[in-house]
């Protein structure tokens, strides 16, 4: 009698629990609420703090807000507003934190989440909408790598938002003109992220004139838009600067027309073949990237193949990729821009191309046999998550902890002290006094203390001198579980240089005193306490 109560129970419990289940699952807000749980928990398993870009740039441009108030910007990360002015104000409410600087870039990755559901179950449908929500929330190019601190991860929101909106449109019997202008200021917000994203205009402008009919009334609300954005930004700068023109001219100046800042054509000693190829080499050889665009291709011909897509689905489809080659095309050759993070759109529209075609098996073959390709591209997104992720700020912030705890400057190349001189800032040290304990280390420059990191590969290696004595040795960096298979299972005959120094294992990092130095209070350090050891 006892046990058939406590089953009568559990029967009870598991009936509520399912009714639960299914009244989530068909409500569009409790399956939003799931995407973004599924998207915060990617984030707790691979946020790794900062990562190597401009991050240091930003981070100084926040807080000269911070420290200072409002500021007029002197370079072009300076300017990005849609990133610099959240990352002041988390700073203002919560106080500078290497977390507070992945902030901004968190927050608008869950908004991508909820635009990316919104917009994709309206125009492709409830199932191909969960599918494409799924695959942006796990992607490690669209949210795990933004949170690292990097521009696209914003600028992606509004580029995407553009665009839905356009085919949303472009897409119906009738001109929204209201639609059309949202499209507009959203390509404006991208231009404010960076001025790459000229690309968007052009690209309503080419849908546009797929349809003659509707060309001004496609154009003229949009262009509406964008130029709202513009005038706006040239009259504050005419107002703060004394020049409309001001960001664009520091824009335009930005590297002096060195390698991926010229505009138009190769460099004088670089092959037109070189010039050609680069863009293309670095689209098949990004890891974040690279696997899922040719899924994309594989993809497109299963589409074709099959013919079981809708008009408004094709519709969608032309806008995005439009826009996607207009993207590539000025962003590779045009601006002469090097890496796959100055368009990616390219990824946006490749998850796109995968969400059809997983969708068209789940039709054709059942729940099973769609759910397989899904769990493929999750589990290569979070393995390429982890191929990429080098941990190279886990050294800096070893030596933010070892100048904090010791409370003497401590020397190391150039490249980790600037790091460690940002994280130090982070932390509340101000400039003047990170820059003084965290040198890099020179002929002119030498500490009693000097720590050897090591950052993928030999670049910044610091060769130990006779007159430095190793008092402490660390492995700062977590094994990438990926790294380790490719070392068994790739053959020594196809590894290249560059593949080599990205599959090794991770080096040691050492701390040295140098005899040749004094500490600060004139006293040689002989050893430190091995507690982080």
């Amino acid at each position: 009698m006892r046990w058939a109560i406590i089953i009568t129970q559990i029967n009870a419990i598991r009936t509520s629990l399912t009714a639960s289940c299914r009244l989530i699952l068909r409500s569009p807000f409790g399956l939003l609420t799931l995407f973004l749980i599924l998207y915060a928990s990617v984030l707790m398993v691979f946020w790794d703090g900062l990562g190597p870009r401009d991050e240091l740039q930003y981070i100084s441009a926040a807080l000269d807000w911070y420290e200072t108030g409002p500021v007029l910007g002197e370079t072009h990360w300076s300017l990005r507003s849609p990133l610099i002015l959240p990352m002041a104000a988390i700073f203002s409410i919560f106080g500078p934190s290497e977390f507070g600087a992945s902030a901004p870039n968190i927050l608008f990755g869950s908004l991508l989440v909820v635009i990316s559901f919104t917009f994709a179950r309206r125009t492709l449908g409830h199932l191909d909408g969960n599918i494409f929500t799924a695959l942006v929330a796990t992607s490690a190019f669209l949210t795990i790598q933004p949170s690292e601190l990097r521009i696209y991860g914003i600028e992606i929101i509004f580029v995407a938002t553009s665009l839905w909106l356009l085919a949303e449109r472009w897409g119906s019997p009738g001109a929204d003109l209201h639609r059309l202008y949202l499209a507009g200021l959203a390509a404006g917000g991208a231009w404010l992220c960076r001025e790459s994203t000229i690309f968007l205009p052009i690209a309503i402008g080419a849908v546009a004139l797929i349809t003659p009919a509707r060309f001004f009334r496609t154009v003229l609300p949009a262009a509406a838009g964008f130029f709202s954005i513009i005038l706006s930004e040239m009259l504050y700068y005419q107002v703060v600067a004394g020049d409309a023109l001001y960001r664009f001219k520091i824009d335009i100046n930005h590297g002096g027309g060195e390698p991926s800042t010229k505009i138009g054509g190769p460099m004088p000693d670089e092959t037109s073949l070189h010039f050609f190829l680069h863009p293309i080499n670095e689209l098949l050889t990004y890891p974040t990237v690279t696997p899922f665009f040719v899924i994309a291709m594989a993809a497109f011909a299963y589409l074709r193949k099959t013919k079981m897509m809708s008009e408004k689905i094709n519709s969608t489809l032309i806008v995005f990729v439009i826009a996607t080659a207009m993207s590539f095309f000025i962003s590779g050759y045009f601006l002469s821009l090097e890496y796959v993070e100055y368009y990616p759109i390219v990824l946006y529209t490749s998850l796109l191309f995968c969400t059809l075609a997983i969708a068209t098996i789940y039709r054709r073959y059942g729940a099973i046999m769609g759910s397989i390709p899904l769990g493929i591209i999750v589990v290569l997104s979070f393995a390429a998550a982890d191929f990429r992720d080098y941990g190279e700020y886990d050294e800096a912030r070893l030596l933010a902890d070892l100048i904090e705890d010791y409370e003497q400057p401590i020397c190391s190349d150039r490249l980790t002290s600037m790091r460690t001189q940002g994280l130090l800032r982070l932390r509340g040290m101000p400039l003047e006094a990170a820059t003084r304990m965290a040198p890099p280390y020179d002929d002119s420059n030498e500490c009693a203390l000097v720590f050897n990191a090591t950052p993928a590969g030999d670049r910044y290696w610091l060769k130990p001198e006779p007159q430095w004595a190793q008092i402490g040795v660390w492995f700062p960096r977590k094994t990438s579980w990926t790294r380790a298979v490719l070392r068994i299972v790739t053959p020594d005959a196809i590894k290249s240089p560059r593949l080599k120094e990205i599959l090794q294992a991770p080096n040691p990092t050492i701390l040295y005193h140098n005899y040749n130095a004094n500490d600060e209070d004139g006293k040689t350090m002989l050893s430190l306490p091995e507690t982080r050891v």
